[in-house]
């Protein structure tokens, strides 16, 4: 009995550690990966891969239900600097930050995962992109996040 409960406790530890060890390890990877921040590509953000694990709401079709999001309009002009404090107050860290283009970057808590954001002024519309660095899904965070910079930008109005 003991040899069996201790061949349970082994396999249990493989099913459980190993998965915790290999997300561990993507996520430290990807925080040494070079950004997928595409930058501006004439003057737009970048388009999304075919992987669901980008939203943006340029370069995509808005019945792409997978990637597209609505950027935000009615945006003040002097407003760049109220911006900057709703990426930092939702948990980012700005890499590059110009008149009308930002970079920032997010790491998730647990696994530490880097995501990248982008932002570009156009006038009164903000154009968002959001994309992780690793995997295949995201689970939506990327999204959430968009949406949540949403909420804390509109409630500033």
């Amino acid at each position: 009995e003991a040899v069996r409960n201790q061949r349970r406790l082994n396999v249990l530890l493989v099913v459980v550690l190993l998965p915790i060890v290999a997300f561990a390890a993507l996520g430290w990877w990807s925080g040494r990966m070079e950004s997928r921040a595409g930058g501006l590509q004439g003057g737009r953000l970048a388009s999304c891969g075919a992987a669901p694990n980008c939203v943006a709401s340029e370069n995509v079709a808005t019945t792409d239900a997978t990637h597209a999001v609505v950027p935000l309009t009615g945006v003040e002009p002097l407003a760049w600097r109220a911006i900057e404090d709703a990426v930092h107050a939702a948990g980012g860290r700005i890499v590059t930050s110009g008149d009308d283009y930002l970079h920032a970057t997010f790491t998730s808590r647990l696994f530490r995962f880097v995501d990248d954001l982008e932002l570009r002024r156009d006038g009164d519309t903000l154009h968002w992109r959001s994309a992780s660095r690793v995997g295949y899904s995201d689970l939506g965070a990327n999204r959430r996040r968009i949406e949540d910079l949403r909420r804390r930008l509109t409630a500033t109005r």
